[in-house]
């Protein structure tokens, strides 16, 4: 049976894979602004990090660390860089500083 859960999980002290997906490339898009995730840790002691990383071409486009909010939060994750002309698959990558704690994102808005 699917899960019915409106967010993503992870549990892990290393970046882990919560989502992949087709970004089209600045040529065709243009440039995003800023994205935006809405996440939340189990234990604000052990801060979350996420990163989108473009598998693609093998770079960071931006990574948030110290994340400790225990309510949904939605963040910008901050300056954008190595973002590519040509479309390209990125992950959305998260992890906490414990591997017995979750962090979970429910959605995530890039805008331009």
């Amino acid at each position: 049976m699917a899960s019915t859960n409106p967010y993503i999980q992870v549990t892990s002290a290393q970046y882990a894979i919560a989502a992949k997906f087709i970004f089209n490339g600045t040529s065709l898009l243009g440039i995003p602004t800023n994205i935006k995730v809405s996440y939340q840790v189990q234990n604000s002691s052990y801060p979350a990090s996420i990163k989108l990383y473009d598998i693609t071409n093998k770079t960071t486009i931006v990574e948030k660390t110290g994340l400790t909010s225990t309510a949904e939060t939605i963040v910008d994750l901050g300056a954008l860089s190595n973002l590519p002309a040509s479309q390209a698959v990125f992950e959305l990558q998260m992890k906490t500083t414990s591997s017995y704690i979750w962090v979970r994102a429910s959605s995530l808005t890039m805008e331009f």
